[in-house]
């Protein structure tokens, strides 16, 4: 999951860079980069949703994806070659204010849910340390009781063999008696 929230926010940041890239040179392979995070993004997000069981996550997501799209568009007004040409310096910083303020806000949503999936994972873990605990604690447990078990069984049993060979005994000096006065 973490892998997957990484992987929007540096295919975005790729692609702002790209842009600026191409804005500052005008030439169209600075926009390569560009062109993979606008193809990768949605399956990037969409691999991300799908994996998403919590709901503030899922909510996060969604608003992401919506900024995500955003900036894409913006980032594809920049590459038109019209804007290059007619808008000139001040029409171009315009844009690129909009786009910054549009991804500090992503960059915000993205930490968020970045932060968020960490908390979740922690406490995942620590459920599952929870249970482990106890299912080692259950093991040793069970361990004690079957060897208090075994120990009772071998008494009992060296007990009544035990009795049985007083008897066997009791019945040889009873049976040598009878035989010596009889």
């Amino acid at each position: 999951m973490q892998s997957g929230i990484q992987e929007i926010h540096a295919s975005i940041a790729e692609a702002a860079t790209a842009m600026r890239g191409y804005l500052l040179t005008g030439r169209t392979d600075f926009l390569d980069p560009f062109n993979r995070a606008e193809e990768r993004l949605p399956v990037v997000i969409d691999e991300v949703g799908r994996r998403l069981r919590d709901e503030e996550q899922k909510n996060r997501l969604e608003r992401i994806r919506t900024l995500v799209a955003a900036k894409v568009d913006r980032l594809e007004l920049l590459k038109r070659a019209d804007i290059l040409r007619a808008g000139g310096r001040e029409d171009i910083a315009a844009q690129l204010i909009e786009g910054k303020q549009v991804l500090d806000v992503l960059r915000e949503e993205i930490d968020a849910m970045s932060r968020r999936e960490a908390d979740l994972l922690h406490s995942r873990t620590e459920a599952a340390e929870q249970v482990r605990t106890l299912s080692r604690s259950l093991m040793i447990a069970a361990g004690f009781l079957g060897f208090a078990g075994a120990l009772i069984a071998v008494f009992l049993f060296s007990a009544s063999i035990v009795r049985r060979v007083h008897a066997l005994k009791a019945q040889a000096h009873r049976l040598s008696r009878a035989m010596s006065s009889g």
